[in-house]
């Protein structure tokens, strides 16, 4: 639960990040809304799809969000125009 003291933050992911991410999208209830066991990334697949952005070779920007300074989730973002994915 938060308070009127937390501090919600974003800040550009890293490549030290990847296996954090990696362990996020390994966990059951992630691994079950993203496609099921079959869909389960490894740490290659993880690095493969995410550190181009890391290093600033995609349109995307990866981020990590930060509780109090704590890592608590991953989010993007994107010029949608054009991105042909929807």
């Amino acid at each position: 639960m938060t308070n009127s003291n937390d501090s919600v933050t974003l800040r550009l992911m890293t490549e030290h990040d990847l296996a954090m991410l990696y362990e996020w999208l390994n966990r059951s209830h992630i691994v079950e809304w993203w496609g099921g066991e079959e869909a389960r990334p490894t740490l290659a697949d993880v690095q493969e799809q995410y550190l181009p952005s890391v290093l600033a070779q995609e349109s995307v920007t990866p981020y990590i969000a930060m509780l109090n300074g704590e890592p608590i989730g991953y989010a993007q973002s994107y010029v949608a125009l054009g991105s042909g994915d929807g």
